[in-house]
C-alpha cells in the first residue's frame, strides 16, 4: 500500500480540531467556575470605601511614575523606586483631603506620623514648602 501524505495530513488536522473542542470546553468549564467564585475585598482593613475610591488613583499614577506596582506601595518594604512612589501617593492623598490616619490605613497600616514623615520627604525632595 503506497503513503497518501493527504490522507496523513486530514487525520492531523482531525485530531487537531478535536483537541481544540476539548480544550475549548474545558476553557468554557473554567470560566463558569470563575464567574461563582466570590470577589475578594478590594480594601485594607479599616480603610472605608470611600476613602479607598479617593486614593485608589492617586495610587496607580504615583505607581506608574516611579515604575512599581501598587502592591509595592503598600507593602512593608521595597525598593527606592516604591519608597519615593508612596511617599508622592502620601502626598498626593494629602492634598486630595484624605487625613493622616486615613493615608496611612490605605498605605498598607502605617503610622500617621509615618504618613508625615512621607509627605516631608516628598516636599523636600520637589522643593515644595
Amino acid at each position: 500500500m503506497k503513503h497518501d501524505p493527504h490522507l496523513a495530513n486530514n487525520l492531523i488536522i482531525r485530531s487537531l480540531e478535536a483537541q481544540i473542542a476539548r480544550l475549548t470546553a474545558r476553557l468554557d468549564a473554567v470560566e463558569a467556575k470563575l464567574a461563582r467564585v466570590p470577589r475578594p475585598r478590594r480594601t485594607a482593613p479599616g480603610v472605608d470605601r470611600a476613602t479607598a475610591d479617593k486614593a485608589a488613583p492617586l495610587l496607580q499614577v504615583a505607581a506608574v511614575l516611579y515604575g512599581c506596582t501598587v502592591a509595592e506601595i503598600v507593602g512593608p518594604r521595597g525598593p527606592v523606586r516604591a519608597c519615593k512612589a508612596r511617599a508622592k501617593a502620601a502626598y498626593d492623598c494629602h492634598r486630595a483631603g484624605l487625613s493622616s490616619t486615613q493615608i496611612g490605613r490605605v498605605l498598607g497600616g502605617r503610622d500617621h506620623s509615618t504618613v508625615l514623615h512621607l509627605i516631608g520627604r516628598h516636599k523636600d525632595r520637589m522643593g515644595i514648602k
